[in-house]
């Protein structure tokens, strides 16, 4: 019985565990190897226990608008970055908010540190994170200006979208909003997890 999948794009190569795997199969992503039929091709799970071993201040789980107690897992996908058209897409996006959206809008919250951006129309549904008002195409957009993309319901129910660019790879993924104060250390933590993965294949 295989222990493990193979993501393998250039000189990059991890070695994932299969309990990190989801059973979802995902043809198109031709460098994942040695998977049952039925596996994932790409998409993982980080469970919120292990994330939250590692990356102090993490939420195993929240009770949502539902009434159900939702585990603060992460799943993502890994792809080849030549895969990925414009990973910068959405940020410069809401750099350019004032030409890419009719009613262009900004709310600062002073809880998380960060200005929420969108169409003033649909900005409570869906709406992008970043440290600034944006500066727009006149100015160049600073390193590290934008969080992230953000969908949901507020105040509580809602997650934003993150990635990770590692090496030949890409992993895009999704915070709670509760987890967004560690956002750094969780991005750091699955880092790690690549790195762990990679020297795997060495052994």
């Amino acid at each position: 019985m295989r222990t493990h999948s193979v993501v393998e794009v250039g000189d990059t190569k991890l070695c994932i565990p299969k309990e990190y795997e989801l059973s979802v199969n995902i043809p198109y992503l031709w460098f994942v190897s040695g998977l049952d039929e039925d596996a994932a091709g790409g998409l993982y799970i980080l469970s919120a226990g292990e994330i939250s071993e590692s990356v102090e201040g993490y939420t195993k789980s929240h009770i949502n608008q539902y009434n159900v107690d939702l585990a603060h897992d992460i799943t993502g996908i890994i792809w080849a970055q030549s895969q990925i058209g414009s990973p910068d897409g959405m940020a410069e996006k809401a750099w350019n908010l004032a030409s890419t959206e009719k009613q262009p809008h900004h709310i600062y919250n002073a809880i998380l540190g960060l200005y929420e951006l969108g169409d003033k129309r649909f900005i409570d549904t869906w709406w992008h994170l970043a440290r600034t008002v944006p500066g727009g195409k006149d100015k160049e957009r600073p390193r590290d200006w934008y969080f992230g993309y953000c969908s949901g319901k507020k105040p509580e129910n809602y997650d934003c979208t993150q990635d990770l660019r590692y090496k030949d790879l890409y992993f895009d993924y999704k915070v709670k909003s509760q987890d967004i104060h560690v956002a750094s250390g969780v991005k750091e933590f699955i880092g790690n997890k690549f790195k762990q993965w990679e020297l795997a294949c060495e052994s």
